[in-house]
């Protein structure tokens, strides 16, 4: 039995490839606010939420224009936040050494640091904090990057937070 074929049984896909399962088209997270179809996301975003380090690359150095790493999804989100929530250090590397912008805000205002710390991916909120991102932004629900630290009980990085000089109250 084969799964996802089209009507009338056979498969019209080149020999040796598979239909991908219509779930494959949704990025999970432990971030329910963050389940979107990869359909509504720009190649970029599709990269960095992936950790895919080596794709980045390529489309930074393929194309003769420069790519503009800044650019926000349907829900204003950077492939920074994308990297942050799904905890790919090595991405927010790669995007924070080639000098994209670290406190660009979602649609909740809220900042990659923000969603870093949010979803518990305490690796790149460290490389964040150490770049110099915003401590003291605060979201639509009057939330700082503190605030998520805190709620998470991540005290190394509360106690990073406030030695670079975040506010209690911001």
């Amino acid at each position: 039995m084969q799964w996802l074929s089209p009507v009338g049984g056979g498969n019209d896909l080149p020999t040796g490839q598979e239909r991908p399962s219509p779930f494959s088209q949704l990025v999970y997270t432990n971030n329910d606010s963050y389940i979107i179809q990869y359909g509504d996301l720009r190649e970029i975003h599709k990269a960095a939420s992936r950790g895919q380090v080596s794709k980045l690359q390529k489309m930074t150095v393929k194309k003769k224009k420069t790519i503009n790493l800044n650019v926000k999804d349907a829900r204003k989100r950077t492939a920074l936040h994308w990297a942050c929530v799904n905890g790919h250090a090595e991405v927010v590397t790669f995007l924070v050494d080639r000098k994209c912008q670290l406190d660009v805000l979602d649609g909740e205002n809220r900042t990659p640091l923000m969603k870093a710390l949010q979803c518990q991916r305490e690796d790149c909120a460290n490389i964040l904090v150490d770049s110099g991102a915003g401590l003291n932004i605060v979201d639509v629900y009057g939330n700082t990057a503190l605030h998520y630290a805190v709620y998470n009980k991540n005290l190394s990085v509360v106690a990073k937070l406030l030695s670079h000089g975040a506010v209690v109250k911001a």
